[in-house]
């Protein structure tokens, strides 16, 4: 289970009373498919903030938090990677849901969990922000309005400047293939 500290309202805007300060071990890295296929790897966000948000489509609150990231990646679309994660679900109930509610951002597919599991993800939906060298900063356990945070304090905030640390890169130019 995620480890944290409240981040205090004025360091981010509105509404941050849930986003909480990360003080847990390092985060594995992953590389996951999307549903198309195309194989994600977590290293290839290096360089700017990452937001990986773990959800599932029989979340109620998932909708509305999926439609608010996709507000926040419009206004951010070079400065902020999004990563959406489907956790234990049937490929075709993800598509499903998407063909209903498109976003512009990867929806990658954790259908044995483990990538949930490696990041101590037990609530539905939660959510990590990542700096520049994916390590992570902030995360949050429930839906937030992602598009009403004050998003120039957020990528102030995740500015980084340190070498990666904190992720297994593994082999990712390798592992990006499509799935068979």
């Amino acid at each position: 289970m995620p480890h944290g500290a409240a981040v205090p309202e004025v360091a981010l805007g509105e509404p941050t009373a849930e986003l909480r300060a990360w003080s847990g071990q390092p985060l594995p890295g992953f590389v996951l498919p999307d549903l198309t296929g195309v194989r994600h790897a977590l290293i290839d966000g290096v360089g700017r903030p990452v937001l990986v948000h773990f959800f599932a489509t029989w979340c109620e609150p998932c909708r509305p938090e999926l439609q608010s990231l996709e507000r926040l990646a419009a206004r951010a679309p070079d400065r902020l990677r999004i990563l959406a994660i489907s956790v234990a679900e049937p490929d075709g109930r993800v598509r499903r849901f998407f063909e209903q509610l498109p976003v512009s951002f990867p929806v990658l597919l954790d259908r044995d969990r483990a990538v949930a599991k490696g990041w101590g993800v037990d609530i539905i939906p939660t959510s990590f922000l990542l700096d520049a060298t994916l390590n992570p900063r902030l995360f949050v356990e429930r839906d937030l309005e992602w598009d009403r945070l004050d998003l120039t304090r957020i990528l102030e905030a995740l500015s980084a400047r340190a070498p990666v640390r904190g992720v297994t890169t593994g082999d990712a130019a390798s592992m990006r293939r499509k799935t068979p």
